[in-house]
């Protein structure tokens, strides 16, 4: 026969392990540092993906700080790139940048990737000709042609020193051509203005399509290059900083 007091003294401990258990489970301190690491490691796609691939490059002249720069031939899935700067294949006609890249600060990226998402929903990929252009190549711009009409002066500077301007055409991404905007890139005449209105139809959709998806991104034109476009956010002050040809 089963002892009763044995039986109650079973019952009245387990009661009280169950109580603890559910003490332990519920305690401030627990929850406190789980939710802590889960707040720790959210972030956005997008900074996700700015992040990957994007570590901090030691110049000399500064750092590309992470936080604000932005690699876009890592970030950008679909965009080809053409910088023209890095080639003798630009109205100087010699070498400029000592090698190719394209860095933007993080808000004018993220205006990017809409963009370049949206291109692509039409069937059209960016071809980028230039980006982010660091002091010492303004300078080097300069030195070789010392002409505002062409290049700013270095104390000046433009969008491009600032990282919140980006130059590009179109490709079709059936036939893997650019498509024809009238000129060349970095043709210095009336023929390259975007309101230039003597151009094939064609050629006119075309810019029409650049222009439209690039200020519905958040970007808007100039009036004498149809290839240029300044970020309409916040505007940033010139830098020095390079990024690694290693």
């Amino acid at each position: 026969m089963i002892n009763r007091n044995l039986v109650y003294l079973l019952v009245i401990r387990l009661c009280l392990l169950s109580f603890f258990l559910a003490s332990c489970q519920s305690n401030p301190e627990n929850n406190k540092s789980s939710q802590s690491e889960d707040i720790n490691i959210i972030e956005s796609p997008i900074d996700d993906a700015i992040h990957q691939g994007n570590e901090p490059i030691d110049t000399g002249f500064g750092q590309l700080d992470t936080n604000e720069w932005v690699d876009m031939m890592v970030f950008l899935e679909h965009a080809q790139f053409d910088i023209k700067y890095a080639t003798e294949d630009n109205f100087m006609g010699e070498v400029i940048y000592d090698c190719p890249a394209c860095f933007l600060r993080k808000d004018v990226a993220r205006a990017m990737k809409n963009a370049e998402a949206a291109f692509w929903k039409e069937g059209y990929s960016m071809l980028i000709y230039d980006c982010y252009r660091p002091a010492i190549y303004q300078q080097k711009l300069w030195d070789i042609m010392p002409d505002k009409r062409y290049v700013a002066p270095p104390t000046k500077g433009s969008n491009h020193g600032r990282g919140t301007a980006v130059d590009l055409t179109l490709v079709d991404t059936l036939s893997g051509e650019p498509l024809d905007m009238g000129t060349p890139y970095d043709f210095f005449g009336k023929e390259a203005h975007p309101g230039y209105p003597h151009h094939l139809e064609e050629v006119q959709n075309n810019r029409l399509l650049l222009t439209g998806i690039m200020e519905d991104s958040g970007f808007r034109p100039i009036t004498s290059e149809w290839w240029h476009f300044d970020f309409s956010g916040q505007r940033q002050e010139l830098s020095e900083a390079l990024w690694s040809c290693d």
